[in-house]
């Protein structure tokens, strides 16, 4: 039984905290990855693409700050973040065994959507995990959750991806790898309701904002207190880096690199077994004795530089612009264990200017600016697609005529 608020605690706890998180990371590679191909069968065109993944970012942008607010607010015989993260499973459940089984777009974007809004609703899972990992444990449990991050990885692109497009009959039935997919995840996501249910207990923590009322006064007091707007800025800049391509960066691969998807998970398998075995281990040892604003500053810019560079190389390097899959094995390699670092040292770097009674309130606000910059970045990023290609990279039509200079 993992208990709330004990400092120190059992190394096996933080294991036992952070598996969750490795369903969680499963979940997200699915929903992040997977979904995008799914989607792309009904859907073609990136601006409408890029739309409809955006959806459920507008609405957690009222429900997920919601959720976070209250389980700050509240307290049952059950606890306070608990009855979210239970809620929550229960709903994304149901909305994956939707999608595992949708026969066309519009049963599939219903279960996507429903699966997004309750995972909002759970998401206190997180201030859950620091209230049983205590601060000076927090880099410790930080490094774990990246392995444990990478594991997953693994087992999605090289297990679950290369046979999305595979039909197999199993005792007359015929499941397609597409919908072995959300089924696992649907899978995992009930072990995990099993072990909040039954393996954490939360203390009463007496806060003084317990009984407090949710109106727009709270509300705005609450997510613009004085003791957070610094942290916002470490969370936006976060969320610049973490947008990247979103959903398009696998059709990036597969459409424009020529890419297959058991490349990909080559790809992925590779730099992660470094990750696993080598990098994240020593990140783990370091990564409560690191100055973390300054070991995040220059991570960031290295981060950064290691795009641009990345892009100079495949736009005026190759004379094709396709990398080939060692190629990007090797940026990213490098891009993954820059990310790693990064992810190790911020959130405990974040979490240290947090007080327990306000980590709900810090994690709607933190919600609510990644969701915003999140909907901004990936649907600009479609709409600049769009207009690139249409402008500068019109189709080709049914006769091409060459003509010389001479």
């Amino acid at each position: 039984m993992l208990i709330t608020r004990r400092n120190p605690i059992p190394m096996r706890w933080i294991f036992m905290a952070i598996l969750p998180w490795g369903t969680i990371i499963f979940q997200s590679q699915v929903m992040g990855t997977a979904f995008t191909f799914s989607l792309n069968t009904f859907v073609a065109n990136p601006a409408s693409l890029t739309f409809i993944l955006s959806i459920p970012a507008c609405i957690s942008m009222a429900l997920a700050p919601l959720a976070q607010l209250l389980s700050d607010r509240i307290w049952t015989r059950f606890g306070r973040r608990k009855p979210f993260v239970i809620a929550g499973g229960l709903g994304m459940f149901t909305g994956l065994l939707v999608m595992a089984f949708a026969a066309n777009a519009a049963l599939l974007i219903i279960g996507y959507v429903l699966y997004s809004v309750c995972s909002d609703l759970s998401g206190p899972v997180e201030p859950l995990k620091q209230e049983i990992v205590p601060p000076p444990q927090r880099g410790e449990a930080t490094a774990i959750m990246q392995w444990f991050s990478n594991f997953s990885s693994v087992l999605f692109f090289t297990v679950v991806l290369g046979r999305f497009d595979e039909i197999n009959t199993i005792g007359g039935i015929h499941l397609s790898g597409e919908s072995a997919a959300y089924l696992s995840c649907a899978i995992l996501g009930a072990s995990l309701l099993f072990l909040v249910m039954l393996g954490i207990k939360e203390i009463d923590p007496k806060s003084p904002l317990r009984g407090q009322r949710i109106t727009i006064r709270n509300i705005l007091g609450g997510l613009l207190d004085k003791e957070l707007r610094p942290v916002y800025l470490l969370i936006f800049s976060s969320a610049i880096m973490g947008a990247g391509l979103g959903p398009l960066g696998a059709l990036l691969q597969t459409e424009q690199f020529g890419i297959t998807k058991q490349q990909i998970g080559y790809n992925v398998a590779i730099g992660t077994t470094l990750n696993l075995l080598i990098f994240i281990p020593l990140i783990g040892f370091l990564s409560d004795r690191l100055n973390r604003m300054r070991t995040y500053q220059v991570l960031l810019v290295g981060l950064l530089t290691l795009n641009i560079a990345f892009y100079v190389y495949v736009e005026f390097v190759l004379v094709d612009h396709r990398a080939t899959w060692q190629e990007q094995v090797v940026f990213g390699e490098m891009m993954s264990v820059m990310s790693i670092l990064m992810g190790v040292v911020f959130t405990p770097l974040v979490y240290d200017f947090i007080r327990r009674d306000k980590m709900g309130t810090y994690a709607a606000g933190a919600n609510l600016l990644s969701r915003i910059t999140s909907v901004i970045t990936i649907t600009g990023v479609g709409l600049f697609v769009t207009a690139y290609s249409a402008l500068l990279r019109p189709p080709a039509g049914e006769m091409v005529r060459v003509v010389m200079a001479e």
